[in-house]
């Protein structure tokens, strides 16, 4: 299995699971219990999960933000 990130919102462990709606599978943290939609295909809810926003732009926005605020 392919490894998991950890959540994007609260840092906490995220687990691959198998809904009770047969065979979809979710990725939903055991921390804040944040979620994935339910797919068919254990991967592609390894790869929504996983798909994080480009940092660098997130960063450059923060700092942009950061300088209003001064």
């Amino acid at each position: 299995m392919s490894e998991l990130k950890p959540c994007p919102f609260c840092g906490g462990n995220a687990e691959i699971n198998d809904s009770e709606i047969d065979g979809y599978w979710y990725v939903e943290c055991a921390i804040c219990f944040v979620q994935t939609a339910h797919d068919l295909h254990k991967e592609t809810v390894i790869e929504d999960w996983n798909t994080r926003a480009d940092e660098s732009k997130l960063t450059e926005a923060l700092k942009r933000v950061e300088e209003l605020e001064d």
